[in-house]
Order: C-alpha cells, then structure tokens, then sequence
C-alpha cells in the first residue's frame, strides 16, 4: 500500500515537473522570438547551420532544423512564426522570409511600446484602489461604524496591492528588461538594516516608526542597486557602440573592436542583450566578406532596440510621479482621519440612532501601528510597481523605496499635526 502511494505521488510530481517545465519553455520562447529572428535574419550562416549553434550557446529547447511547426507543442506561436520563416528562408535560399518576420515583430514591439503611457496610467489606477481609495473610504467611514473590522480590512487590502504591483512586469517588454540585480550579497543590507532600525525605534513615541525606519533603513539599499542600475543602462551604450564600431569595418571585426577573446560577446553577464551581441559573434566570425548585410540589420534592429529602451525609461518617470503622490496622498488621508478620531475620543457621547460610537484613545493607539504597518506595505508595493514599470525588475524596488516611503511619512505627520493644531487639541 505504501509502494503503491509513493508511486502515485512520485508520478504526481513528474506530471507536474513537466507542466511546470512546459510553461517555462512556452514563455521562454515568447520572449526569445524577436532575438531568436534578429540572431537568423542577420547570421551569414544557413538558417538550419545556425539553429544547431543556438541549441549549443543556451537555447537547448529548439530544434536542430525547422520542422512541422504543429509538432512543436512547447513552442509559443511568435516563435512557431520564426521557425516558419527560417524553414522558408532554408528552402529558396534567401532571408527575405526572416526580414519580413523581423520588421512584423519589431512594429508589434513598437505599437506596444507606444502605448506604454496609457498601460502605466491604467496600472498605476489599479494599484491606486487598493492603496488610496479603497483604504480611505474603510478608515474614514466604517472606522466610525465597527472599528474592529478595520484592521483586517486594511491588511487584506495592503497584500492585495503587494500583488498587483507585480502586474507591472508584464506591460515591460522582455527584450529591453534589464539583468537582475537580486542577489544574497545585496539582499542582506537591504533587509536587515530596516529591520535592525524598526526594532531599535519600536518603543519610541515617534508616529509610524516602522515607515520611517524603512526609509532610513532602505538608503543604503539604494545606493547598492543605484551602481547597479549604472552598470546595466551603461550595457546598452557599450554594446550600441560595439556595433557600430563593427558596422563600419566588417572585414576584420574582432581587431576593430579590440577584443582578444570573442567570446567575451555571449557572456550570459550582457542579460538580455546577449541575443544581438550573439549575432555580431557570428558574423565576425563566420561573415566575412559578406558580414555587411548582417551587420545593417543588426545595427538597424539594435538602434530602435536602444531608443525603445531610454523611451519607456522616461515614460517610466510618470509612474515614479504618480508613485509619490499616491504615497502623500494614502498617509495624508491617514493622518486627517487618525486626528478627527482622536479629537472625538475627547467627547464621551455616542449615537446609537445613526450607529455612530466614538473611538477610545486605546483603540486609535492600535490603528496607528494599523496604519504604520499598512503604510510600509504600500509604500513597497508602490515602490515595487514603479520598478516593474521602469525597469522591468522588481529588485529595483530599493532605488524608490526609501523617497517613497519618506514622503508618506512626511505627509502623515504633517497632515496629523496640522489637524490637531487646528482643533486646538493638545
């Protein structure tokens, strides 16, 4: 019986390793589609010549030749596509087939990326009702009804936003999405020094401690990942400029580029600008006399490749705008609300005919460490959501984190004191 139930559950988990690896390959292919037709389109290589390479450089998942594209069940369509075209290409002896794929998919490259604005803005208002709208209407209003409901409510809410600004990696076009910077090395500041500050400021009378220990706690953090980020947008100049420097002497490119070892060019430290620099490797070394071609069209694709990338770059910027207000705006709604409860917990009346009960200082004294938690939350979904959409990694987080989580902060206590200044409450 035992026999027969570890043979059940060991057949389970097969299945399920091959599902789970079947969807990887399906969108591992989606993303290498418009590479993978760069790589086949410019190599002076046949197209079945340079499949085999492809399997031996990273890409075990193709086939050695292009085959009936139905047979291909792993594969994703804009792949099956490519695969269609370099079987034809294959057959009449020429990359027309492979240009005219190329140019297909960089127009669907480029009308994504042209409505790049109006996704961030939708975005940006999804993640903005789990942490403002909805979260203000739950402490201005049933705070006054059940408050004990309002905690739980505001927790819920807060993973809910934690969730939703993950949605912001896929509006990021895969093919400019920078190598992730996430590592233990880097990791480690970034976690334990806000924790080490919350701890240390956890019995202070400072308002929202928490928020204002992961904004100071969070700086060091963003200078690691702020060198980080240099590197890699400095990785798109360095290899634009290897490309061009290619470009204009196609006979002898190695020398041209000054490089002793070639393959310096597929090292898997380029992320995703390995597939072009994959391409330049193979004309220089297979192209010769007839590198030219390749080389224009690799010069062609890589330079609408680099203006896409600084384009959402600053169209990232409004997310990051949007970002900050949003971080005001939750902790300033905050801070009025948290002041109006506690100037009613002065009066000892309550309304039973309208369902009205003033809150207890007590009770405000668990809602503020509520909120700080809360707070802290949408500040890293925020933050989270405006790197998945200027980014296209959410370990970029950290660079935004600490302004984010500021800002709220500042807002919150200035809001708070200004309310109660206002009423004369002491």
């Amino acid at each position: 019986m035992k026999a027969r139930l570890f043979s059940s559950f060991y057949d389970f988990l097969s299945t399920l390793a091959n599902k789970l690896s079947s969807i990887r390959v399906y969108l591992q292919s989606e993303v290498d589609a418009v590479p993978l037709c760069l790589i086949l389109a410019s190599s002076p290589l046949p197209p079945l010549v340079t499949l085999r390479l492809l399997k031996k450089e990273g890409y075990e998942y193709l086939p050695e030749y292009p085959i009936d594209t139905k047979e291909l069940k792993n594969i994703g369509p804009k792949l099956k596509r490519v695969l269609e075209a370099a079987k034809e290409s294959q057959k009449y002896g020429s990359r027309t087939p492979l240009l005219q794929e190329l140019d297909a998919l960089l127009s669907e490259c480029k009308s994504s990326l042209e409505l790049a604005d109006y996704t961030i803005s939708q975005f940006y208002q999804l993640l903005s009702v789990f942490t403002s709208i909805i979260p203000s209407i739950i402490v201005s209003v049933v705070v006054f009804t059940n408050p004990s409901v309002v905690s739980n409510m505001l927790y819920g809410l807060s993973a809910m936003s934690i969730i939703v600004s993950f949605v912001g990696a896929v509006l990021y076009p895969p093919e400019i999405k920078l190598r992730s910077c996430l590592s233990l090395k880097s990791l480690a500041p970034s976690i334990s020094v806000p924790f080490l500050l919350a701890l240390a400021m956890a019995n202070t009378s400072v308002h929202l401690s928490l928020l204002l220990s992961v904004a100071l706690g969070s700086v060091p953090a963003c200078v690691i990942f702020t060198k980080r980020l240099r590197e890699e947008v400095n990785k798109f100049s360095k290899a634009l400029t290897l490309i061009e420097r290619a470009a204009s002497c196609p006979l002898n490119i190695f020398q041209c580029l000054g490089i002793d070892d070639p393959r310096i060019l597929i090292s898997n430290e380029w992320g995703s600008l390995k597939p072009p620099l994959l391409a330049l490797y193979l004309l220089a070394l297979y192209g010769g006399e007839a590198s030219g071609e390749g080389l224009r069209v690799l010069l062609r694709y890589f330079r609408s490749l680099y203006e896409a990338f600084k384009s959402l770059r600053r169209k990232g910027r409004i997310m990051l705008f949007y970002s900050m207000i949003e971080a005001c705006m939750a902790a300033a709604i905050y801070g009025v609300t948290l002041a109006m409860l506690d100037f009613f917990s002065t009066f000892s009346l309550s309304f039973p005919e309208v369902l009205l009960y003033p809150v207890t200082r007590t009770e405000i004294s668990k809602l503020m460490k509520v909120i700080d938690v809360v707070l802290t939350v949408n500040c890293a979904a925020l933050a989270i959501g405006t790197a998945n959409a200027r980014e296209g990694d959410f370990a970029y987080a950290f660079l935004y984190l600490p302004a984010l989580a500021a800002a709220a902060w500042i807002a919150f206590n200035f809001s708070y004191v200004s309310i109660k200044t206002l009423m004369l409450i002491r």
